[in-house]
Order: structure tokens, then C-alpha cells, then sequence
């Protein structure tokens, strides 16, 4: 079966079922065996054990994993199908929220799996791309260097825009964009920094800045 096939398949499940077949292929991949059903109960603090079965049974018809009587009549054996062990793409899980300033006991606690650019940044559509930022001349537009912007090509930018411009015979670069006849300025966002004016016809504009990523790595 083509993983785009498969892909499909899995979208037609319900979050909460997709969140239980990652774990019955997370646990697999660490100990080498599938949870039991009295395991996959506990796991999600699943008040009736018949919840638990209603997703094997949703993940048995789907075709990810079989399900045989145990010798003990109280649990079935769970194999995963070589259909779940196709689902090569990571998938990570989304746990809510932790307090960084006093501690909260009140978290909000949200269970879903990210498995997409758009379940951690809504805005994100089909052929938008990503820049790493370099340099420091947004940085009181809350753009710092290191970020992931979120760029948006082939949509006309508002009148002070955030912009990938590309400037002919010089390169690229991200800036607040102004259109004044036949001017452009690229406006920074850091006062060390000078506007720059170009006649239009100079200028690409590559994309519209539609959201930025911080990514930090603690080693």
C-alpha cells in the first residue's frame, strides 16, 4: 500500500484514536511488545475498560493492528499490522501547558498528537515555507535571529508588511515594506538600522511574513 494511501487511512481516525495507535507503536519501538488493554486504560485514565475497547476495535477495523485471545481470557494479545509499522512519519505528543514562573497546579493539561506544521502554528497553509532569520534589524518586531519565519508567497502585502524582499544586484533580506508611488522603502525594526529605498521595479517580493517559530536547543 502507498504511504499516501496509508496517510489517508490514518486521517480518517479520530485524534483520540491516532493518539492511541502512537502509543501502542511508541511502546513497541521501546520494549519491543504492545501495552495490554488494562495498560492502555490506565495510560489515558480511561474510566471504563470498555473505552479501551472501542479504540482497538476502531484500530482493528482500520487495519493497524489484530487482536487474539490471551491465555489468561482477560486481555487479547495486540499485534500491530505492517500498515502501522509503514507510518514511518514521527509523530510527537502536544501535553498542554507548565508554568515557568510560580508553580501552578492548575496547568491546563491537552492531549494531541503534532504530526503537522499546523497543529502548532494554526496560520500555516499549503505552500507557505520557512526562512531562518540571521541578523538583528527586526528585533523590536519581536523577531529574533535563530527564529523560523513562516513565509507566505503569491499574496499581495499590506502597507507595512513584513516582507522577504529580494532586491535586485544585492539580495534579500526581511523588512517592513512601504509602497509610495513608484518607491519602495524597507523600513528595520531596530533603530540601529536605516531605512533603505528602492525604485519597485527593483524589488521581488518573495513572501509575507505570517508567523515565527522560536527554536532553542538545551543540549
Amino acid at each position: 500500500m502507498s504511504r499516501k494511501l496509508i496517510e489517508s487511512s490514518v486521517g480518517r481516525l479520530s485524534g483520540s484514536q491516532r493518539i492511541v495507535l502512537e502509543y501502542l507503536l511508541q511502546s513497541s519501538r521501546r520494549s519491543g511488545k504492545t501495552p495490554t488493554l488494562q495498560e492502555i486504560v490506565r495510560r489515558f485514565n480511561l474510566e471504563h475498560q470498555a473505552s479501551g475497547s472501542n479504540y482497538l476495535t476502531a484500530l482493528e477495523s482500520a487495519g493497524y493492528i489484530t487482536k487474539t485471545p490471551a491465555d489468561d481470557q482477560r486481555n487479547s494479545i495486540i499485534e500491530l499490522t505492517e500498515k502501522a509499522y509503514q507510518l514511518r512519519k514521527p509523530l510527537w505528543f502536544f501535553r498542554g501547558e507548565i508554568a515557568a514562573g510560580n508553580v501552578n497546579e492548575n496547568a491546563d493539561y491537552r492531549e494531541f498528537l503534532v504530526d503537522d506544521v499546523a497543529d502548532i502554528c494554526p496560520e500555516a497553509r499549503e505552500g507557505d515555507y520557512f526562512l531562518r532569520i540571521t541578523g538583528d534589524s527586526m528585533v523590536d518586531a519581536g523577531i529574533q535571529p535563530g527564529q523560523l519565519a513562516l513565509m507566505r508567497p503569491g499574496v499581495p502585502p499590506k502597507q507595512g508588511a513584513i516582507c522577504a524582499i529580494w532586491v535586485e544586484g544585492e539580495g534579500g533580506t526581511l523588512k517592513h515594506l512601504y509602497v509610495e508611488g513608484e518607491i519602495a522603502r524597507l523600513v528595520p525594526a531596530n533603530s540601529n538600522y536605516s531605512e533603505m529605498e528602492y525604485p519597485v521595479e527593483s524589488i521581488n517580493v518573495q513572501g509575507v511574513l505570517i508567523a515565527t517559530i522560536n527554536v532553542t536547543s538545551f543540549k
